[in-house]
């Protein structure tokens, strides 16, 4: 059982790490961390794999948003902002986002407003369920199928997704 839990976990890191290989197309690259309260952090990345040697002037970036606990009208704000941020209107130039999921699920209007957000986005949006052993429940769930590409970290679960009318 513990093999198959280590090949899956090798098999979704190779996953993960080809797609952000593929839309950073550079020889390096740098996360930067959208954080919910509005702060952002940059860290170096190295690439997955050894590419060919490239004239490449800008450094190109991927966006990492942070999805945590309820999700609520603020959530659906910071990642319109965040969309925006990454589909060139700003200084930065973006080769794609990651939704870092971890929630038990919240609204639904603000959960078809985040949807929204994604289908808008220029540049490709990459669903993450992480940490490992966490959860993207209900809308979270939803969300993770309405990215573009969607990973799990290890040990960590979806679903449960149907709307809730609140009354």
């Amino acid at each position: 059982m513990r093999s198959a839990f280590f090949l899956l976990f090798i098999l979704l890191s190779l996953i993960v790490a080809v797609i952000l290989s593929i839309i950073c197309n550079a020889s390096s690259s740098t996360v930067s961390h959208a954080l919910f309260d509005g702060t952002h952090s940059t860290a170096p990345t190295q690439p997955a794999y050894a590419q060919e040697e490239r004239s490449v002037t800008k450094q190109r970036q991927v966006l990492w948003v942070e999805i945590k606990d309820f999700i609520s009208s603020a959530t659906s704000e910071h990642i319109a902002s965040a969309v925006s941020r990454a589909s060139g209107n700003s200084a930065e130039e973006f080769s794609a986002i990651i939704l870092a999921l971890d929630t038990p699920g919240g609204s639904l209007d603000s959960t078809l407003d985040i949807i929204a957000s994604i289908q808008e986005s220029e540049v490709p949006v990459i669903g993450y369920v992480y940490p490992q052993g966490r959860s993207a429940w209900s809308a979270g769930t939803i969300i993770l199928i309405a990215t573009d590409y969607a990973a799990m970290a290890p040990v960590t679960t979806i679903g449960s997704a149907q709307p809730v009318r609140g009354g």
